[in-house]
């Protein structure tokens, strides 16, 4: 059987029709696939944003715990050097009037109240 003319040409335009869909369709798929990698890429630098973020969040904690050990450290010195100075002040106060240097202290003083009197009475 012969074809005709116009069935020739009715089977050339199905091919080309059935040829121009698949054109559209790896149009399409590269679409498809130029948007899947784009999004590749942007969820792993989203990734890599949350990695960072994550090791910044780490290292801020660390840094915080230094500086909280450091102010506890540093509160501590504190407390003992202002709890040694009243140690030291208590331990002068109590060892620096003795009786014997209050009642040595006494007699200085009279001598020295005495010895004016003395002085304005020979003037006198």
């Amino acid at each position: 059987m012969t074809e005709t003319p116009q069935e020739a040409y009715d089977r050339g335009d199905a091919a080309g029709r059935i040829a121009q869909r698949l054109d559209g369709y790896d149009r399409h798929f590269q679409v498809i696939n130029g948007s899947i990698e784009a999004s590749a890429r942007s969820l792993h630098e989203l990734a890599m944003q949350v990695q960072r973020l994550a090791d910044q969040a780490v290292a801020d904690a660390r840094e915080r715990e230094k500086t909280a050990e450091a102010v506890e450290k540093s509160r501590r010195e504190a407390a003992s050097a202002l709890e040694s100075e009243r140690a030291v002040r208590a331990d002068r106060s109590t060892t620096a009037w003795t009786p014997l240097r209050v009642g040595v202290t006494i007699l200085a003083g009279l001598g020295t109240l005495l010895g004016i009197i003395a002085w304005f009475a020979s003037r006198g």
